[in-house]
């Protein structure tokens, strides 16, 4: 049985500093080539993230230097966070794409992260959002979020900020798939399937 196909989305403006680091760690991911890609819009950077991604990219600019295929979109206009996913989301979905992840574009990821994101979402065909687990990008021992809570007066915040990875609280979150009551949009998947119904 093949496996689902995953549409990754990262949204820039002014991120180029973040592009090797991240486009290395993408680079390394191990699930199968033909069942994922990668949306990357720039909103119209005033900085060297056109060129800097260009440079990552192979002479077609269609795949990463490690083969990984890439759909780059230079906006002429910065459409922002929301209106650059939902571009991305639309083609994605108009491609038959089963799953799109939003991926922040200051982050790297582990090579396993899909298969443990789509894993978590065929637990349960009810599930629409899977939040990965976020680690803080200068203290890679410590959470920056396990999933969002909504605060009594009505505000949302992180769950696990500043825990300890290894610590038993998480651990045990690892080994299940808890329910959230909001996910970030820093790394999350979403089904295709529930995309569509929303809107």
């Amino acid at each position: 049985m093949s496996a689902p196909r995953v549409a990754v989305i990262i949204v820039s403006y002014n991120h180029a500093r973040f592009f090797v680091d991240q486009f290395r760690t993408l680079d390394q991911v191990t699930y199968p080539r033909d069942a994922w890609k990668v949306w990357f819009i720039d909103n119209k950077s005033s900085d060297e993230t056109v060129p800097v991604v260009r440079g990552l990219l192979d002479e077609t600019e269609t795949r990463t230097k490690g083969g990984v295929a890439v759909k780059f979109i230079p906006s002429e206009t910065n459409t922002g966070f929301a209106g650059g996913n939902n571009i991305c989301m639309r083609e994605a979905m108009e491609e038959g794409f089963d799953f799109v992840y939003l991926l922040n574009p200051d982050t790297e990821v582990e090579p396993d992260f899909l298969e443990r994101a789509v894993a978590a979402a065929e637990t349960d065909p009810k599930i629409g959002a899977v939040q990965s687990l976020l680690v803080l990008g200068q203290e890679r021992e410590l959470v920056n979020s396990v999933g969002n809570a909504f605060h009594f007066l009505g505000f949302s915040y992180c769950v696990g900020y500043r825990d300890r990875v290894d610590s038993p609280g998480v651990t045990a979150l690892k080994e299940t798939v808890p329910d959230i009551a909001s996910a970030s949009g820093a790394g999350v998947l979403f089904r295709s399937e529930a995309l569509r119904k929303i809107g």
